[in-house]
């Protein structure tokens, strides 16, 4: 209710989910084959995260091959579990989208045991969420292709907005971007990790 706030520093999540599914549509795939590795459903992480690989693959731009959860915790062993499951069964995926970066963490622990090329030059991308200072360590060696910010440096925006006495008004979304392989630095590491 916007009568118990002055003002809300949030994430955009669909702008999160919209803005990774992009990055995985211009990757040069085709049509992707996707493994969806959704955090705690009904979170408002998954449901934004979610809902941009729901609409592409209804619009028939991807087809998600897997669809699996991390559980409550967003767990790296439950994500491993998935990717285990569409090995397994021999599905055909070229992207993992795992909806946090401990969750990229247990895909990718799946493909590796399985033989199964990733990252740079291999055969799946790899994209996870949250800019964990691994994940970007992971994305800047080639070892993932991908990573989705989220919740940049909240705290510290809003200290500046007390501090100041200037708070804004309503619900502002804070800018969050995207770093790939092709793109991330030291710098971009040392900021945001």
């Amino acid at each position: 209710d916007p009568s118990n706030y002055k003002a809300a520093l949030l994430s955009d999540m669909a702008y999160e989910g919209n803005t990774a599914v992009e990055w995985v549509l211009k990757q040069g795939l085709g049509k992707p084959n996707v493994i969806l590795i959704r955090g705690q459903l009904g979170s408002a992480a998954e449901i934004g995260r979610s809902a941009a690989v729901l609409k592409a693959a209804k619009e028939g731009k991807l087809t998600i091959v897997a669809d699996g959860t991390g559980g409550d915790s967003w767990s790296l062993e439950e994500a491993r579990k998935v990717v285990e499951a569409a090995i397994a069964a021999n599905k055909d995926f070229n992207v993992i989208y795992a909806e946090n970066d401990g969750m990229a963490q247990g895909a990718v622990q799946a493909l590796e045991a399985a033989g199964i090329s990733h990252g740079k030059d291999g055969k799946v991308k790899i994209i996870g969420f949250d800019f964990n200072r691994f994940a970007l360590r992971n994305v800047q060696a080639g070892y993932w292709d991908a990573d989705m910010q989220c919740s940049p440096r909240q705290a510290a925006e809003i200290s500046g907005w007390i501090t100041s006495g200037n708070l804004p008004s309503g619900i502002i979304y804070q800018k969050e971007i995207l770093l790939d392989t092709a793109t991330i630095t030291d710098e971009d590491v040392t900021k945001w990790g």
